[in-house]
């Protein structure tokens, strides 16, 4: 007579993270995570959502009902860790500003409870914050003691250099969904080329110097126009966009069109022809993942982890930030050279498929979470 078998019970998984709204690249990934199908299959999932902001303009900002949401947080985190007694903890903290001294809480209170602590890190700056000072490299290195992180890359790494170990790191890069929409239909032909910037109006996204760039452009004579989707921020109002653009006479050739979504913005992203994003502050922007899978070839900045998505010379160029002469020299070359401008399309197209979709991300990171949980 055959034994009956007993089921194993799945590991117990609690997701500490922020969803959408506000739309931004940590919020999106985190919805990939707690929405993947294999790491619920395989694990127990609990998500608790950092909810504080819903504004993009609010982030970062201190007020008396933020705090008393922030101790009803850390109430609320403390009753699901007696009950739900998690194996694994995961959660997407912010290293650096107001907000990493809410989170040093939180990583406080699991550790109380001897859980495994997964750490994805999706922004940076804890490496010019420990090498300047003695006391800030003290917290940093109590918050990661100890901790499994997760970086985007194997550059960005580097941001933990003067922490004091023990912890443990691993490189996942982010990865979006194949849109079936860009295998079936066709690339506008335009009459005057396109450049397309698809982002948040914020200045340190490089907004103004893409505006200077295309000045540069106007001058040289060139034909072409600039699409701006994104919404705005409290860097760059809309009515600070339109100035900028009136100041420098290019009415003619530059257009916001505002926030755009799902099939309007893959749209517009098949109607492009040069994918800018003169970048400096950003780790791994999603942005450029949904240019590189729209067949676009790609020009951003030594920032983050984007050396290790573009490849230059091959799928678009890699530029120094601020530097809107440069920007406008590569612009200048790839209006020019339709033949190069198709085949870096290509390249691009082809890393995307081969580097960060979906399913690679959700492998990659069961595979990561299996693997801390064996620590167990």
């Amino acid at each position: 007579m055959k034994k009956k078998r007993i089921p194993q019970r799945k590991s117990k998984l609690l997701f500490i993270v922020q969803l959408p709204p506000p739309v931004h690249g940590v919020s999106m990934m985190n919805k990939v995570t707690v929405e993947s199908k294999l790491i619920n299959r395989e694990f127990d999932c609990l998500t608790l959502t950092l909810i504080f902001n819903k504004e993009l303009k609010n982030l970062g900002k201190i007020s008396i009902s933020k705090i008393f949401k922030f101790i009803s947080f850390y109430i609320k985190l403390v009753k699901v860790l007696i009950r739900f007694k998690p194996n694994l903890v995961y959660f997407t903290l912010t290293p650096t500003g107001p907000s990493f001294f809410r989170d040093t809480i939180i990583v406080w209170l699991v550790k109380l409870f001897n859980t495994q602590l997964v750490l994805h890190l999706h922004g940076k700056g804890i490496k010019s914050k420990t090498k300047s000072s003695v006391i800030q490299k003290y917290i940093y290195s109590k918050v990661f003691h100890n901790s499994h992180v997760i970086h985007l890359s194997t550059s960005l790494k580097e941001d933990l250099m003067y922490l004091s170990k023990p912890f443990f790191s691993y490189v996942l890069s982010n990865g979006i969904k194949e849109e079936v929409y860009f295998e079936h239909s066709n690339r506008t032909e335009n009459k005057k080329l396109n450049i397309l910037f698809l982002s948040n109006l914020a200045e340190n996204k490089g907004v103004y110097t893409l505006l200077e760039a295309a000045r540069i452009l106007k001058e040289k004579g060139l034909s072409f126009k600039v699409k701006f989707v994104g919404k705005e921020t409290k860097s760059i109002s809309i009515a600070d966009f339109n100035s900028r653009v009136k100041l420098l006479g290019l009415e003619d050739l530059v257009h916001y069109l505002g926030p755009k979504y799902d099939s309007e913005k893959n749209a517009i992203l098949l109607q492009a022809d040069i994918f800018a994003f003169p970048t400096y502050n950003d780790c791994f922007p999603l942005v450029l993942l949904e240019a590189m899978q729209a067949g676009l070839p790609v020009i951003s900045t030594f920032e983050g982890s984007i050396p290790d998505i573009v490849q230059d010379e091959e799928t678009g160029f890699i530029i120094n930030y601020k530097d809107a002469v440069l920007l406008a020299d590569k612009l200048e070359e790839l209006i020019e050279n339709p033949i190069k401008r198709k085949l870096f399309g290509q390249n691009a197209k082809q890393r995307f498929k081969e580097n960060y979709t979906i399913n690679q991300y959700e492998k990659q990171l069961y595979a990561i979470l299996q693997k801390i949980n064996g620590y167990n």
